[in-house]
């Protein structure tokens, strides 16, 4: 699998997939994303062959403003 850097383009679309709203896909950018949909959105990126950590989601920086296009 392929260890990856994870973006908020990815963290963005990978949510939208699993149902999250727009609202709050955007809140996560101040205030991080929720331990639980990082345990499921690291599921579903593993399924497309994406390895991230549960830290990785720490690395991203925090991103007020837009969601990715």
């Amino acid at each position: 699998m392929e260890q990856h850097s994870l973006t908020w383009t990815i963290i963005d679309r990978t949510a939208e997939k699993l149902g999250v709203s727009d609202a709050a896909r955007k809140k996560w950018r101040s205030r991080r994303v929720p331990w639980e949909w990082r345990v499921k959105i690291a599921e579903e990126l593993k399924t497309s062959g994406i390895t991230v950590s549960l830290a990785d989601f720490d690395d991203v920086e925090a991103s007020p403003g837009r969601l990715a296009a």
